[in-house]
């Protein structure tokens, strides 16, 4: 009956195991929120998840100090066991993400991630995110990244037209299951000491390649399907042979060791 103005003064009301429910509506600096929003633990940022999103808008970013990366701008700063869900997430900002995770194991599901300058969801440090049934399109830098020794589960996932669709460096090891990956630049790339484990995965119709994988990167890959990649299907210039089970490689275009 008397709702707060701002998510951001609902955030400085809120306690762990709380929920903040969103009416519908554009949520940014002209409707005065200040970026970047950062959850508490525990705490849940819900719009209705069965329209994933397109009437609850949050759109913008502010200058955020990680430990890790120093200043981005960043939209929400995501905490452990806190979720996002229901939303639809924009930073057009220079360098905007809409979503960074550096610690803990949040919960983000049924969100539309659309026209950031950088990336829909960057998770860093040692976080362990689930990432679940979201929608990424035209970010201009990634879909999502994951770096240094993050992890967590990608999983069912629409990520297209994107700059990038996934990076994945450093020591990151997440597992992407049953994402479909399509349309963007590169679907996948994969960099550094990486170990991911990628499973039934869709990887179709990028304008270059399906997967990169470079320096020492060691993906396995199981039953994922490849189709109407521009260049190669998988492409490996790392030093090491590429794993790939469960998939018929002779009708995929290929470059480099691949077992």
């Amino acid at each position: 009956s008397a709702p707060f103005k701002t998510i951001t003064h609902a955030l400085q009301q809120a306690k762990p195991g709380m929920t903040i429910q969103l009416r519908p509506g554009v949520y940014g600096a002209n409707s005065g929120e200040t970026f970047p929003l950062q959850l508490k633990s525990g705490i849940t940022l819900k719009a209705d998840p069965s329209i994933t999103g397109q009437a609850f808008q949050i759109s913008g970013g502010g200058k955020y100090l990680s430990k890790g990366w120093a200043e981005q701008n960043v939209a929400i700063v995501a905490a452990d066991s806190s979720r996002i869900e229901g939303l639809s997430l924009t930073n057009p900002n220079a360098g905007g993400i809409a979503v960074w995770v550096e610690t803990g194991s949040p919960t983000i599901a049924n969100n539309r991630f659309v026209g950031s300058d950088r990336e829909g969801i960057l998770v860093t440090g040692n976080a362990s995110p689930t990432i679940q049934d979201n929608g990424f399109e035209q970010n201009g830098g990634n879909g999502l990244s994951f770096t240094n020794n993050a992890s967590g589960v990608l999983q069912g996932n629409l990520i297209r037209n994107n700059g990038f669709g996934v990076i994945i460096g450093d020591r990151a090891a997440p597992q992407l299951i049953n994402n479909e990956i399509s349309g963007n630049k590169d679907g996948l790339v994969i960099n550094g000491e990486a170990k991911p484990k990628l499973q039934f995965n869709l990887i179709e119709a990028n304008g270059r390649d399906g997967v990169v994988v470079t320096n020492n990167a060691q993906p396995t890959f199981q039953q994922s399907t490849f189709n109407d990649n521009g260049q190669f299907d998988l492409n490996n210039t790392s030093r090491e042979p590429l794993q790939v089970k469960g998939t018929d490689l002779a009708n995929l275009k290929v470059t480099g060791e691949v077992q």
